[in-house]
């Protein structure tokens, strides 16, 4: 297995638990930075690169896919809970937006 081989998923591995971590914590702005360079980066190893490398070489990645994968998920399930927040919280504006407008609304003459 070369060096570059090696650094380059180690090179994914690493933002997998980075934005893992930045999920786990909710620091979305950088998630998104971080998560574009993944997916990039993610999509050139896998596309570009994995019909060249040996059997063994394969062999050797699966164990490393298999956290990815693990990880990822838990990304995707922490993305879940946050669009459920976001959507809470959106329902809430709303609600308060009507509870607002009725609250100013002017009388009508019939209450005078």
């Amino acid at each position: 297995m070369t060096k570059s081989f090696t650094e380059k998923y180690q090179h994914v591995y690493q933002l997998n638990i980075n934005l893992l971590a930045l999920a786990r914590q909710g620091n979305w702005d950088e998630f998104i930075a971080m998560a574009e360079r993944y997916v990039i980066l993610l999509s050139e190893i896998l596309d570009q690169e994995f019909q060249c490398y040996s059997a063994e070489e394969r062999e050797q990645i699966g164990p490393l896919l298999l956290r990815l994968t693990d990880n990822e998920a838990e990304i995707n399930n922490t993305l879940k809970n946050r669009l459920n927040v976001l959507k809470r919280e959106v329902s809430a504006l709303r609600l308060g937006k009507k509870c607002s407008q009725a609250y100013s609304a002017p009388f009508s003459p019939t209450f005078h």
